[in-house]
């Protein structure tokens, strides 16, 4: 059998633990070890009243079995004080338990000032007042353990208390705040919404009712949470009646609604609403860190340093294992010197990208920082030489720009750096998978040499780009784009450059079948052998081109 878990050196403060939830935990606690200050008002479930007999009767309880315990008598709302009774009786304080609360129950449009303001002082603001009041304490001990206390209505909604809804989802915004915050300084924030019998439920739920819910089915999830061993953080959790249950949030993979050079409207989300609201696949988010529209997905890996003059001290590591080293400088002349003229008011139109340092824009500024007028941006003249890497040699096709890195050397502003590109559409052609076995290659490059001739006709009655994925066995063995949108329209191998209109995936056989006019398009679409994505309308206008090369 697993050894119980102990709270012996620690010290538990517990509010609103005259009775109910907070005295279960109270007791709890001081059985296994821990020192407990038990905190009450002594008032009614309203808030109404203020005495210590409450809070002085689990003490004695406590005292009464051989434990240690002390007794407050302050609202939560003066959490500074609450806090220091724990220091003062016993010299730290290891874990908070915000357990306080009221109610003023009226539909919403009966709720006064006063009913909304004092659920909200005494929830909501009373829990933020005395885990402020323990917050810098526990970071300097490098150790923390805080509950939030909920509700199913904070996180469902409930009739007629708009008021206590609105500061029990409030502590779980506030919790998984602290969650991140403390995370370093080993503090775990956690919230629970408790189903159990205390002051707030005896009028409301009937005796036998109260039995099975008893508080102390929720002290040991408590419990395990403020253990030094438990890692959980963040986390929020439903119990009652000897049941535990986790809940997360869940987000739709949804949908993108604005469209390029299109404004995004109402319809525009209406057509999508189906989409949008569709939780197949949904995922779950942890926290704002993985914050996603389509699932996760590594976009680029971007390192920099920051160089800040006269400071220093900051400490930490000094290099990164994950650093990208740049690669060594051959040991030839260059392959190619270009020379370009940066405008007059380059450094302006920069900062449209939203750099406003004043450094490239104010010369009292720059002079300050030493320098004679003001200076273009670092990432402007980076992206001017990574432009002219892409002009001299990837034909300014920036979809084959695949990786950059800078290291600078003396005053020289960049030096030592390379370009990775992705080979060209020529080299590719090379490989055995798109080899001049697919009898659609002399299709595509037929069409590509008419075009020649007739493609500014064509593009008038086309305009639209087409991919075409063409297939052997089940693997694709070529890509080929026929541009009937930009000047007189092109014919090359590989994806778009810009994003296609259509895309369509077939077979190189089936390919043939439709060139040739012994397979219907619409067929081999309804039959699967043909897949289109995009705007597949517009598919219909190639058969104006197709047809004329039937003879091929």
């Amino acid at each position: 059998m697993a050894s119980p878990l102990r709270f012996d050196g620690r010290v538990v403060l517990v509010t609103g633990a005259g009775g109910g939830l907070g005295r279960a935990y109270a007791l709890a606690f001081a059985e296994r070890g821990a020192s407990v200050v038990v905190n009450d008002l002594g008032g009614d479930f309203m808030g109404v009243g203020k005495g210590s007999l409450a809070a002085d009767k689990v003490v004695e309880e406590i005292r009464r079995k051989g434990g240690k315990a002390v007794a407050n008598y302050d609202s939560v709302e003066a959490g500074e004080k609450v806090v220091k009774t724990a220091l003062d009786a016993f010299g730290r304080i290891d874990v908070v338990i915000n357990n306080a609360g009221i109610l003023r129950d009226r539909s919403f449009g009966r709720i006064s000032d006063e009913d909304w303001d004092i659920i909200q002082r005494v929830h909501l603001r009373g829990s933020f007042l005395v885990t402020r009041a323990a917050w810098d304490h526990m970071k300097k001990q490098k150790f923390g353990r805080i509950i939030m206390t909920s509700s199913a209505s904070g996180i469902y909604g409930n009739f007629g208390q708009a008021n206590y809804c609105a500061a029990k989802l409030g502590l779980l915004g506030l919790s998984n705040c602290l969650a991140v915050e403390g995370e370093k300084s080993n503090i775990h924030c956690n919230t629970i919404a408790p189903t159990a019998g205390s002051r707030l439920t005896q009028n409301i739920l009937p005796d036998d009712l109260l039995e099975a819910l008893k508080p102390d089915y929720v002290a040991p999830l408590v419990l395990w949470l403020c253990h030094e061993s438990c890692e959980e953080n963040g986390g929020l959790f439903e119990v009652g009646a000897g049941w535990i249950g986790k809940l997360r949030w869940e987000r739709t993979l949804g949908a993108i609604v604005r469209q390029r050079t299109q404004p995004m409207t109402p319809e525009a989300v209406k057509a999508n609403w189906t989409k949008i609201c569709d939780f197949d696949n949904a995922t779950k988010p942890q926290r704002i860190q993985v914050y996603s529209y389509s699932g996760e997905e590594l976009i680029c890996y971007n390192q920099f340093s920051i160089f800040v003059v006269g400071a220093g001290g900051f400490g930490g590591k000094r290099t990164s294992d994950k650093a990208k080293v740049a690669v060594a400088i051959p040991n030839r002349p260059p392959d190619a010197v270009l020379t370009d003229t940066t405008s007059l008011n380059q450094a302006a139109l920069y900062r449209l990208s939203g750099d406003w340092n004043p450094l490239h824009i104010d010369p009292d500024f720059a002079n300050l920082a030493g320098f004679d007028k003001p200076i273009l941006h670092g990432l402007c003249t980076f992206g001017f030489s990574a432009r002219h890497v892409l002009q001299q040699f990837a034909d300014n096709d920036v979809s084959r720009f695949k990786a950059i890195k800078i290291q600078g050397a003396g005053d020289i502003v960049i030096s030592n750096a390379y370009v990775d590109l992705v080979p060209t559409a020529d080299v590719v052609a090379k490989t055995p998978s798109e080899g001049r076995e697919l009898q659609s290659t002399l299709v595509f490059e037929e069409i590509g040499r008419r075009l020649q001739h007739i493609g500014g006709e064509v593009v008038k009655k086309v305009n639209a780009v087409f991919e075409w994925h063409i297939t052997k066995g089940e693997n694709t063995a070529a890509k080929w784009t026929i541009d009937l949108k930009n000047g007189s329209g092109k014919v090359y191998q590989g994806a778009a450059k810009d994003s296609a209109d259509v895309t369509i995936t077939l077979s190189d056989e089936d390919f043939m079948e439709v060139v040739l006019g012994k397979l219907d398009p619409q067929k081999a679409f309804f039959s699967g052998r043909l897949k289109a994505r995009g705007n597949i309308m517009l598919s219909q206008k190639l058969q104006m081109i197709l047809k004329e090369y039937a003879k091929l």
